[in-house]
């Protein structure tokens, strides 16, 4: 089968210094994401094209659903939450000692409403970064150790498989999942990436289970097959597609997250840089899990 190719436009008007963490939101037909430098969350409504602005600190990482309509928060070195209604933040739980050279990176919700998120080495280069799990009840779960950058992830549509992203590994990985226990097992590698073709950032899976894979410094993000195969490219006009997620009304609306380039030069050349970025997809995606709470 020939390699389908596809055109990302811009769908928002505003711009982030590192936009990430894309998931949308059904039940408003909104798109929640947020600015990873600059400590912000956004809900973007994407048919009026307004953005409302919820300020939570410099290291906010990573979002997902909440119960009462409230947002799940990797933030600094553990767990938060956000009430949108009243902009207020509370602190669920520590993953690591604030004094730890890391801070938490990526994270995502499985089917049994545990929060999944790891970290990184504040410098970028060193395998001191863990994924963690934060079940229900609020214990704080270290799944895997030895980790550089922990980025994208995700599961199956039947739960049986994790796919991961370390982004100094250039790989998406796979692993066994079972979702009752909440363990990974059986780590392989399912697809490598050459370095001059960019860096593997988030992942997202549509319902017949193909990854979508944003590259960074690569202006592209990728389907893969679950069998690793190469099937579709998406083409931006920008270097650092970060994250994507499925929605819209059909759920095959693609949202990529970008980021701004680090020179003056480079982001003059990338106008569009920090925009989120629209592209349609054949194959629609499911709603992001929701966190599951024990405690109201």
């Amino acid at each position: 089968m020939a390699l389908r190719t596809f055109e990302a436009a811009p769908a928002l008007g505003r711009r982030a210094e590192l936009g990430e963490s894309p998931f949308w939101d059904a039940a408003e037909h909104a798109l929640w994401w947020i600015d990873w430098s600059g400590g912000v969350v956004y809900r973007s409504d994407v048919v009026a094209g307004t953005t409302a602005s919820f300020p939570v600190g410099p290291d906010v990482a990573a979002i997902a659903p909440a119960p009462g309509g409230r947002i799940a928060v990797a933030l600094g070195h553990g767990f938060a939450e956000l009430d949108p209604g009243t902009g207020q933040v509370r602190a669920l739980a520590l993953a690591e000692p604030e004094d730890t050279p890391t801070r938490m990176c990526d994270g995502k919700c499985d089917a049994e409403g545990r929060f999944w998120a790891g970290t990184m080495a504040l410098d970028g280069s060193s395998p001191i970064g863990t994924l963690f799990a934060l079940e229900p009840d609020g214990e704080v779960r270290r799944v895997l150790e030895g980790v550089t950058v922990s980025n994208g992830l995700c599961w199956s549509p039947d739960d049986t498989v994790f796919y991961y992203v370390d982004t100094a590994t250039n790989r998406i990985d796979r692993f066994d999942f079972d979702l009752t226990a909440g363990t990974i097992t059986g780590r392989r590698v399912l697809v490598e990436i050459a370095a001059d073709e960019g860096a593997p950032d988030g992942l997202t899976i549509d319902a017949e289970g193909h990854l979508w894979v944003a590259l960074w410094d690569g202006g592209q993000v990728r389907r893969y097959s679950p069998d690793g195969e190469l099937d579709a490219v998406v083409e931006l006009p920008v270097a650092r597609p970060t994250c994507c997620a499925l929605g819209g009304s059909d759920g095959r609306d693609l949202f990529i997250t970008t980021a701004m380039p680090d020179s003056a030069v480079e982001r003059e050349a990338q106008p569009l840089a920090g925009r989120v970025f629209v592209a349609r997809a054949e194959v629609p995606g499911a709603p992001a899990h929701p966190r599951r709470s024990g405690h109201p």
